[in-house]
């Protein structure tokens, strides 16, 4: 019994061994009786009885281990530990050697075709003469070969000519009305009828658009300027050629000049760009001689026109006139 109890002692985990206490407890020079001894083994006894069996189903690589509480399978390995940084790149190795080419591979589809390129220049002409003979016309070429072309009857022989020039470069842009020295005028438009000098149409200015006649004066050497319309009398809606000053009829962006003055006077109206009046009381009228007529009547179809002052390129301008194109 003892012995038994012995061996099974050597065995019991230690954590067992240390939750387990005896009955008796004896102390040096204290005598002991067999029934204490016998109940102290009978406690272990009965701890290793109480302790679970190991397992018998661990496989062959497994081990039996006590975790504390109970025998149990393991595996001799512990488990893996988390995954650790990652190392420096080593060193690139050396190139391996080179493989061998493959096979050439299918030939691809024909792409599309390229745009025109751009015409070259004109090749030297060839160089060949013509001789009849008979009725037929023998063409030799310097370059040794030759041809007949063949008639019913004499055949007509002509000469070949050579071409001049072929390219020239010229201003193309807009036209413009420009002084003697040089100074841009005003826009050409078109010209007037059959006048000798020539008379123009031309735009003095674009916001907003105002245009005139001009024409050199070659008797007084002046440049005179006038509107489009040959009935010019400004009427005014008061006596004495004061008040609002009114046109009949529209005048179609031209100035309003009641006779034809060289640029250097300054007695110039141009439409207000208003709207068209019926039954206007008139009181007087400025007629086409610079002269005040007291005069009333009703018109209608009248515009609200305003006195305008011309471009100091146009009131300075240097006689003659005349066309230039620009660039």
């Amino acid at each position: 019994m003892i012995r038994r109890s012995f061996i099974a002692l050597l065995l019991l985990p230690l954590s067992a061994l240390a939750q387990t206490e005896v009955p008796n407890v004896f102390e040096d020079g204290t005598p002991a009786s067999a029934a204490e001894v016998n109940e102290n083994f009978e406690a272990l006894e009965m701890a290793i009885d109480a302790i679970p069996a190991p397992p018998t189903n661990c496989n062959t690589d497994q081990i039996t281990k006590w975790n504390g509480s109970a025998w149990i399978c393991s595996d001799p390995s512990g488990a893996a530990g988390p995954q650790g940084e990652k190392g420096d790149t080593g060193d690139t190795g050396p190139q391996g050697p080179r493989g061998e080419t493959g096979p050439t591979g299918a030939t691809g589809p024909t792409g599309a075709t390229g745009a025109t390129g751009d015409t070259g220049p004109m090749g030297p002409s060839g160089s060949c003469s013509v001789q009849q003979q008979g009725s037929n016309a023998q063409i030799t070429c310097n370059d040794g070969t030759t041809a007949t072309l063949a008639g019913a009857g004499q055949v007509i022989v002509l000469g070949t000519g050579s071409l001049g020039q072929t390219e020239y470069e010229f201003n193309n842009g807009a036209i413009a009305v420009v002084d003697n020295n040089d100074v841009t005028f005003a826009e050409y438009s078109l010209t007037v009828g059959d006048f000798e000098p020539p008379k123009y149409e031309v735009v003095l200015q674009t916001n907003p658009i105002v245009k005139a006649t001009v024409q050199n004066d070659a008797t007084t050497s002046e440049i005179e300027i006038c509107g489009t319309t040959q009935q010019d009398d400004i009427y005014f809606t008061e006596a004495g050629c004061t008040g609002t000053p009114l046109f009949k009829g529209h005048l179609d962006d031209f100035l309003v000049r009641q006779d034809c003055q060289t640029v250097q006077h300054n007695d110039y109206w141009v439409d207000a760009g208003g709207s068209r009046y019926d039954n206007v009381l008139i009181k007087s009228i400025r007629t086409s001689n610079v002269t005040c007529l007291e005069q009333e009547q009703v018109e209608s179809g009248m515009y609200v026109i305003v006195p305008y002052t011309l471009p100091n390129a146009v009131s300075d301008a240097a006689y003659p006139l005349r066309l230039e194109q620009l660039p």
